[in-house]
């Protein structure tokens, strides 16, 4: 059997349709490219939507007691220093950690070189994820902030992430909630989740161990 192509009005009603059910219904006013085409038009809005809340998870390539992946770190790093620039009236970033083993720790000339400068970052580091959350929240609604992450390894519940997007729609400011696995992760109020992994190297040219 032949295939016949949905036409593009058709999928975009029925891209809104599931926006709808899923209770997504605010119109979306900016978005961010992530790059690749084809990731760009996977997602409803023909790349990242700003302005509310994003759900990232590691996919196991753990380091540090609480677990945290360093690609989905990576991920985040990269996507925040985006909107760093691209908003540079409010070009603050808010990263949220509680006090974790030294490993979970973020590492500055990494963060540089993916092009998030300390200069434009505050680490807010808690005394429990509690605390996080409420810095978060706060961070979230200020105007002078273009992005905030929260790096918690417990579970949240669906209360506290809907206070999270609400919070992001109210002060126009991005947020992303990065946590170690999909294991720790229920139901979410985020627009999006990603599950953020790592493949192995190509085979370099030169014989020895490659990168």
């Amino acid at each position: 059997m032949a295939e016949v192509p949905v036409p593009p009005a058709n999928l975009k009603a029925l891209r809104h349709y599931i926006q709808a059910i899923e209770g997504f219904t605010r119109k979306t006013e900016a978005v961010l490219s992530l790059g690749p085409v084809e990731i760009d038009q996977a997602l409803p809005w023909g790349g990242l939507p700003l302005f509310c809340l994003h759900h990232v998870v590691g996919s196991g390539e753990a380091f540090g007691r609480r677990g945290f992946s360093p690609p989905a770190t990576a991920f985040v790093a990269t996507l925040v220093a985006r909107l760093k620039e691209r908003f540079k009236e409010r070009g603050t970033v808010v990263w949220c950690l509680p006090r974790y083993q030294a490993a979970d720790n973020l590492y500055g000339p990494a963060l540089a070189m993916l092009g998030l400068d300390e200069k434009a970052l505050i680490l807010a580091k808690t005394k429990n994820e509690t605390k996080a959350l409420w810095t978060m929240e706060e961070a979230l609604g200020c105007a002078d902030v273009s992005a905030v992450v929260g790096a918690l390894a417990a579970p949240l519940n669906l209360t506290a992430e809907r206070r999270l997007q609400l919070a992001a729609e109210r002060g126009r400011t991005t947020g992303f909630l990065l946590q170690p696995s999909a294991a720790v992760t229920t139901s979410t109020a985020a627009v999006t989740r990603w599950r953020v992994g790592s493949l192995p190297s190509a085979a370099p040219a030169w014989p020895g161990l490659g990168r």
